[in-house]
C-alpha cells in the first residue's frame, strides 16, 4: 500500500505489516482476560504444589546425604556426645555472636574427624544438587506467594529452602510446636540471605498465639532503638496485629513508643522503614483504641508552643486524621478536639480534615450491554418474521402426507374457491377494521405494529395455501392428500384467526399495544444503536486526527468577509466521512497548494437536507473549480440515519401516548406506557455505548500500530483517553427527544398526578454516563425565559436530578452547569431565589457524602444565591447548614470544616449553633432532607445538633487570628 508524500500522518494509511499487527491488536479483546487469569491463577497454583514436592524430596535428600538434622548450624557429633544448647549473646553494636562450642563430659572420647571421602561426597552432591536448587526457586518464585522473600535469586532461594527446615517451615506456612521464636526473628534480622521480614511477620501472625505476640511486643518494643533493623520491622507489624490484644497499660506504653519513632523525619536518601512502619502502628492503635485519644490530645497539647512544630502541625495530628477515616463516625469530635488542642488555623485544620475524609462513593449503576452476537441476531430476526408464514404451509403439509401413508379412509367435504376466499376477505377485513381503530386511539409508530400480531401473519398465510390448493387441478396420485390438505389449511386459518382476534382483544389496551410495539422494534433498534455507535467512535478518531492537519479548520459559522465556496448536504443523515476519502480529498492538488476546508458541523451529528456542512477556502490568487465542489462533496460522505430516526419517532410516539393518557386521568396506563419507551431507549443507548467503546478499542490498536514508528504518542495517548467514555459525543436521536419531552412535561402543569421525573427522566439519566450527552443537554433543554415563576420548583429539581447524577459519574462540567443554572434561576428573585437557595444547598449536601471536592466549589454558590432571597442571613446559614451537617454525617470532615469557616466570615457562627438547639428548627430541616434525598442520614435530628456541637469545639480554631501557610495533605 503506497503512500503519499503530503498525506497527513495522521490520516496515512497502514502499510501491509502494520494492518498486521492492527489485526492482531484486534484479537485481544477483554473477553479473553477472564480465561488468561484463570490460566494464570492455574499455573500459579500448579508451580507452588511442584515445589510443595520438590520441597518435601529436598529435605529426604538432605537427611539422607548429611545424616543429620536439618539444621545448617549442626555439625557432625560422635555417638555418646553431649552437646550444649547455642548460646546466644548481643553484643552493645547490636551484634549477634552465638557460641557453637560442645560440652564433653571428662570421659569422653575425642571427636571423629570427618574423612576426604565424605567432604568429595558432600561437594558432588552440592554440584549436582545446583540446577536443582535453580528450579525449586523459580517455582516458588512463579508461585507468586505472600510468605516469599524479596531480592532473592532463584538459585540461591531454592538452596536456602532446601537446606534450612526453618526458612521451609516459614515459606510454606506451617506451624510447629518446637520451632524457636527466637530463631524465626533471627532469620528477620539477617539481611545476607535476603530480605526475610516480611515473610516472618506473615508467618508470626498467623502462627503465633495472640498472648505470645502480646507478650513479645511488650517486652522487645520497650527499648525499640537498641533492636536490629530487621527485627524491630517485624516487631512493628506483629504489634500493629496485636493492639487489641495488649492490655491498657502495655498500649499506653506502645502508643508512646511509636511515638517517639513516628517523630522522626523520613529521609528520601536513607532508610526510613521503621518511621512508615510506626506511624502506621500508632494509626493502627487509635484506630481499634479510641480511649487512647486522651493520651495523643496530651502530647499535643505539650507541642503547641513550641518553636519545632511543622508548619502543618504537629505530626500526631497527622496521625489521628488517618485514624478518624477508619474508626466510627463520631462527628468530627476527635478531630476537632485536637484542633483546638494544637491551636492552629483553619486553613491547617482543613489541610488535616481532607485526610480523615471518608466519601461514600460507589460505582455508579450504568446499564451493560452484553456483547452482542449481530449473526445469531439477525438469525433471529429473520426466523420470527419467517415462521408465521411458513408454519401453515408445513403443517398442511404433514398432515396431508400422514393422511396419503396411512390411507385414511374417510373422506372430508370439498373446500371449494368460495370459501377460501370468503376467509381471505375475512381477515383482511378485520385486519383494516383493527387498523382503523387502532390508529384512532394509538399513534400512527405504534397503531402500525399492534395491529399486526403473527398469528395475523399466520391466518394471511393458511387462507393463502387454502386458495392455492382450492384452485390448483385435482391429480389421481396422492388423491387422499390431494383431499384433505384444503380442508387441513382452513382449519389452521381458523385456529390462527381466534388467536389473531385474542390478540387484538388483549392489545386494545394502550400499555399491552406499547410493550407490543417495543417487542417488534427492539432487534432493530439495538442493530441500529450498534452502527451508530461504531460511527460515532469513528467520528471521534477522526476528529482528533484533523486537529492536527493544518488545511481543515472547524468553526461554529462562517467567517465574514472571507471568500469562500459553500458545501451543502444533498440528503439527510449522519456526516460521517470515511478516513480514505478525507486523505484522497487533502491530498488532492487544490490542497496542496493552499486551499483548506473549514467545517460548520461535528462528524458524527445528523444534518438535514440543504444544510451547511462547510466551505471551500481558497489561497491567494486560487479559484475553485466544479471539479473540486463537486469531490468535496462526494467526499464528505452522508450516512443514512433512517433506522436512528425510526427509533426516534418511535420513542416521540410512545411518550406522547403517556402523556395524553394521563392527562385523560388513566396515570397508571401512562406509567406502563411510559416504562415501554424507556426500556426503547435503554436498549437503543446501550447498544450504542457498547458498540461505541468497541469502536475506540480499535481506534487506539490503530493509534499505536500507526504510532510505532514516530516519537509523538500523543496519538496514542488520545485514543486510550476516550476509552474512558466520558468526552462529549452528540446525543442519541431518540435519547434527546425523550428527556426534551420529559423536560417540558415537567415544567408544564400537572398531569393529573402523572410524574415525569420518576417514571421518565429518572430512569433515562440512570440509564446515561457522561459520554452520552444527556448531563450536558437536559440543562438547556428548555430555556429559563420560557420557564415561569411558577415553576421554579419544578425547573429547581429537574436540575437537581441532573447534579445528582453527575455526581455519581464525576462529571464536573455538568455539575457546573446545573449550579449556574441555578445561579441565573436565583436572579429572579422572590420565591426563585429561595428554592435556588435550598436546591443548591441540597445538593451540595448530597454531594458531600459522595465527592468532597465537587461540594465545596458548590459553597460560594449558596452564599451567592442567598444574597437574592428576602432574608439573606437566614437562607444563607440554613443552607450552610445543610451542607455542614450532611458532611459531618457522612464522615467528609473536610466540608464541614470548610462550611464552618465560611459561617465564622459571615458571622452565622452564634446564630447556627443557637439553630442547632432549636427543635422546631431541627424538625423542618430533617422534614425538608427527607424530601430530598435523605442527605441526612438515617439519624437526620441527630446530624444537625452534631453540627451545632463541632462548631462549639471548633470555636477556639475559627477564632485563630495568626494564619500559618497550610501545607497540602
Amino acid at each position: 500500500m503506497r503512500r503519499r508524500r503530503d498525506a497527513p500522518p495522521a490520516l496515512a494509511p497502514l502499510t501491509a505489516l502494520a494492518w498486521l499487527r492492527y489485526r492482531a491488536r484486534l484479537l485481544r479483546r477483554p473477553r479473553f482476560d477472564d480465561a488468561t487469569l484463570r490460566v494464570a491463577r492455574i499455573g500459579r497454583s500448579a508451580a507452588w504444589w511442584c515445589a510443595v514436592a520438590l520441597m518435601t524430596l529436598t529435605g529426604w535428600a538432605v537427611r539422607w546425604t548429611q545424616k543429620t538434622p536439618p539444621t545448617a548450624l549442626a555439625e557432625r557429633e560422635s555417638p555418646g556426645e553431649l552437646v550444649a544448647e547455642p548460646a546466644t549473646t548481643l553484643t552493645p553494636s547490636g551484634i549477634r555472636v552465638r557460641d557453637k562450642r560442645k560440652v564433653r563430659p571428662a570421659s569422653a572420647s575425642p571427636p571423629e574427624v570427618a574423612s576426604p571421602q565424605d567432604a568429595t561426597v558432600v561437594r558432588a552432591m552440592h554440584a549436582v544438587l545446583r540446577p536443582w536448587w535453580a528450579v525449586l526457586g523459580r517455582l516458588l518464585l512463579l508461585s507468586e506467594r505472600r510468605s516469599l522473600p524479596s531480592h532473592v535469586a532463584a538459585g540461591s532461594l531454592g538452596r536456602q529452602v532446601g537446606t534450612d527446615a526453618l526458612r521451609r517451615l516459614v515459606v510454606r506456612d506451617r506451624r510447629s510446636d518446637a520451632i524457636d521464636v527466637e530463631a524465626v526473628l533471627a532469620l528477620a534480622a539477617d539481611d545476607q540471605h535476603g530480605d526475610w521480614r516480611l515473610p516472618v511477620a506473615f508467618w508470626m501472625r498467623s502462627h503465633l498465639p495472640a498472648a505470645a505476640r502480646a507478650t513479645l511486643v511488650t517486652r522487645d518494643l520497650a527499648a525499640a532503638t537498641a533492636q536490629q533493623r530487621g527485627r524491630l520491622s517485624v516487631l512493628l507489624r506483629i504489634a500493629a496485629a496485636t493492639t487489641d490484644a495488649l492490655p491498657d497499660a502495655d498500649a499506653r506504653a506502645l502508643l508512646g513508643t511509636a511515638l517517639a519513632l513516628a517523630r522522626r523525619d523520613i529521609d528520601p536518601y536513607t532508610y526510613s522503614g521503621d518511621v512508615v512502619l510506626a506511624r502506621a502502628l500508632v494509626v493502627r492503635l487509635l484506630v481499634e483504641r479510641p480511649e487512647l485519644d486522651d493520651q495523643l490530645l496530651a502530647t499535643i497539647a505539650l507541642q503547641s508552643g513550641l518553636e519545632s512544630t511543622p508548619a502543618a502541625g504537629p505530626i500526631e495530628l497527622r496521625l489521628l486524621a488517618l485514624a478518624v477515616r477508619e474508626r466510627a463516625p463520631d462527628a468530627g469530635a476527635a478531630l476537632a478536639t485536637a484542633g483546638a488542642a494544637a491551636q492552629i488555623t483553619p486553613e491547617q485544620l482543613e489541610a488535616h480534615a481532607k485526610r480523615a475524609d471518608r466519601p461514600l462513593r460507589r460505582p455508579p449503576t450504568v446499564r451493560r450491554l452484553k456483547r452482542p452476537r449481530a449473526p445469531f441476531a439477525r438469525i433471529w430476526r429473520i426466523a420470527a418474521f419467517v415462521a408465521p408464514w411458513l408454519w401453515p404451509l408445513a403443517v398442511t403439509a404433514g398432515v396431508a402426507a400422514a393422511s396419503d401413508r396411512l390411507g385414511w379412509t374417510i373422506r372430508p367435504r370439498d373446500v371449494g374457491i368460495e370459501e377460501t376466499v370468503a376467509a381471505l376477505a375475512l381477515v383482511a377485513t378485520v385486519n383494516v377494521f383493527t387498523v382503523q381503530l387502532s390508529a384512532q386511539r394509538l399513534p400512527g409508530v405504534v397503531a402500525r405494529y399492534a395491529a399486526q400480531p403473527a398469528s395475523l401473519h399466520a391466518s394471511y398465510s393458511a387462507a393463502l395455501v387454502a386458495l392455492a390448493l382450492a384452485v390448483a387441478p385435482p391429480t389421481r396420485t396422492f388423491a387422499t392428500a390431494r383431499t384433505w390438505a384444503p380442508v387441513v389449511a382452513l382449519g389452521v386459518f381458523v385456529v390462527t384467526f381466534l388467536f389473531a382476534l385474542l390478540r387484538f382483544q388483549q392489545q386494545s389496551d394502550a400499555a399491552r399495544a406499547a410493550a407490543a410495539h417495543v417487542r417488534a422494534v427492539l432487534p432493530r433498534a439495538r442493530a441500529a444503536g450498534r452502527r451508530f455507535g461504531r460511527l460515532q467512535a469513528r467520528a471521534a478518531g477522526m476528529k482528533d486526527a484533523l486537529d492536527g492537519v493544518a488545511s481543515v479548520i472547524t468553526s461554529v459559522d462562517e467567517v465574514h468577509g472571507e471568500w469562500t465556496t459553500p458545501l451543502l448536504a444533498h440528503r439527510r443523515g449522519l456526516l460521517a466521512p470515511r478516513r480514505r476519502d478525507l486523505r484522497t480529498l487533502l491530498t488532492s492538488a487544490p490542497f496542496s497548494h493552499g486551499m483548506r476546508l473549514r467545517l460548520f458541523v461535528g462528524l458524527g451529528v445528523v444534518v438535514r437536507d440543504g444544510a451547511h456542512l462547510g466551505a471551500l477556502v481558497p489561497a491567494v490568487k486560487q479559484a475553485v473549480d466544479r471539479r473540486t465542489i463537486h469531490r468535496a462533496h462526494r467526499r464528505l460522505r452522508i450516512v443514512s440515519a433512517d433506522d436512528v430516526e425510526e427509533v426516534q419517532r418511535a420513542t416521540i410516539a410512545l411518550i406522547e401516548l403517556a402523556l395524553r393518557l394521563a392527562g385523560e386521568g388513566d396515570v397508571g396506563t401512562a406509567e406502563r406506557v411510559c416504562r415501554s419507551a424507556v426500556r426503547l431507549v435503554d436498549e437503543h443507548i446501550a447498544a450504542v455505548r457498547a458498540a461505541r467503546r468497541g469502536g475506540h478499542r480499535r481506534e487506539l490498536a490503530r493509534a499505536g500500530v500507526s504510532a510505532a514508528g514516530l516519537r509523538s504518542e500523543a496519538p496514542v495517548a488520545q485514543a486510550a483517553r476516550r476509552l474512558d467514555d466520558d468526552q462529549l459525543a452528540p446525543v442519541v436521536p431518540a435519547l434527546r427527544s425523550a428527556l426534551l419531552f420529559g423536560a417540558r412535561a415537567q415544567l408544564q402543569p400537572e398531569q393529573h398526578g402523572f410524574e415525569v421525573g420518576a417514571n421518565l427522566l429518572g430512569p433515562l439519566l440512570d440509564a446515561t454516563v457522561e459520554g452520552d450527552g444527556a448531563l450536558a443537554y437536559l440543562p438547556f433543554a428548555v430555556p429559563q425565559s420560557q420557564v415561569s415563576d411558577a415553576r421554579g420548583f419544578e425547573l429547581a429539581e429537574l436540575l437537581r436530578a441532573v447534579g445528582v447524577r453527575s455526581v455519581e459519574l464525576g462529571a464536573a462540567m455538568p455539575y457546573a452547569r446545573v449550579l449556574d443554572e441555578l445561579d441565573r434561576l436565583a436572579a429572579r428573585g422572590g420565591n426563585c431565589a429561595a428554592v435556588a437557595v435550598r436546591t443548591t444547598s441540597a445538593l451540595a449536601a448530597t454531594t458531600a457524602r459522595i465527592d468532597a471536592q465537587l461540594a465545596s466549589s458548590a459553597l460560594p454558590h449558596v452564599v451567592r444565591q442567598a444574597a437574592h432571597t428576602s432574608k439573606p442571613d437566614v437562607a444563607r446559614r440554613r443552607g450552610l447548614w445543610r451542607v455542614g451537617a450532611a458532611a459531618l454525617a457522612a464522615g467528609t470532615l473536610s466540608v464541614a470544616v470548610r462550611v464552618a469557616r465560611l459561617a465564622q466570615e459571615h458571622g452565622d457562627t452564634t446564630a447556627l449553633r443557637e439553630d442547632a438547639y432549636e427543635r422546631e428548627v431541627v424538625t423542618e430541616e430533617a422534614f425538608r432532607a427527607s424530601l430530598t434525598g435523605g442527605y441526612l442520614g438515617d439519624r437526620d435530628r441527630d446530624a444537625l445538633a452534631n453540627y451545632g456541637r463541632f462548631l462549639e469545639t471548633l470555636a477556639p480554631v475559627l477564632a485563630a487570628t495568626t494564619a500559618q501557610p497550610a501545607t497540602p495533605p
